[in-house]
């Protein structure tokens, strides 16, 4: 019996993916991944569990205030909306600005090194 064998998928049936860049600035200290949760929990609740999943979120950490998320093109506003009812994380203030949106993940470090 032959083996059928997977083909590559068309480009137009391809997952289009953007990266958002924010900035965290915390009125104390806050590491990025329990604002990264935070955001994912803000998500959650406002889309609701199936939206989070065909998100496709992913979190691409830098060593200073600047970060990143990998997500669908179709959820980014979804995303830039979970953003802004972001005030608290762990009991910390904190305000979290978009500083850019980015196809390429050349473009999206280029971005988090220049701030």
């Amino acid at each position: 019996m032959a083996r059928a064998t997977l083909r590559p998928l068309l480009p137009t049936l391809k997952e289009r993916n953007r990266y958002l860049v924010f900035a965290i600035y915390p009125e104390g200290t806050l590491d990025a991944m329990s604002a990264y949760r935070a955001i994912r929990r803000s998500f959650a609740q406002l889309f609701g569990q199936i939206a989070l999943a065909g998100a496709g979120m992913r979190f691409i950490q830098n060593e200073k205030k600047v970060n990143a998320i990998k997500i669908s093109h179709l959820f980014l506003d979804h995303l830039k909306t979970a953003l802004l009812f972001v005030h608290s994380i762990n009991n910390t203030k904190v305000l979290l600005a978009t500083k850019g949106v980015s196809g390429i993940l050349k473009k999206t470090t280029q971005t988090t090194n220049g701030v």
